[in-house]
């Protein structure tokens, strides 16, 4: 038997967005409805390969205790450039 690898589909544009609409029942987007997911993946992909930028140190512990937990300084950047 044999296997054949696929690509992940592109991502759509920007325009291709207006298509998309929240749900009629509460007015947002679930985090699995497909325009979430397609979101997230064009913002990792911006902030992993087409942006450089600098982390200085900074306290990354989060309180679990807390909603939503979140690091102690957030999460910061510096010297964000075009790549």
């Amino acid at each position: 038997m044999s296997t054949t690898a696929t690509s992940a589909p592109a991502a759509p544009s920007a325009a291709s967005f207006s298509a998309f609409r929240p749900s009629a029942r509460t007015g947002i987007f679930a985090a699995n409805s497909l325009p979430t997911i397609t979101l997230m993946k064009m913002a990792a992909d911006f902030l992993a390969n087409r942006i450089g930028y600098d982390v200085p140190r900074q306290d990354l512990r989060i309180d679990m205790r807390r909603l939503p937990a979140l690091p102690a300084d957030g999460f910061v950047i510096a010297n964000v450039h075009a790549l």
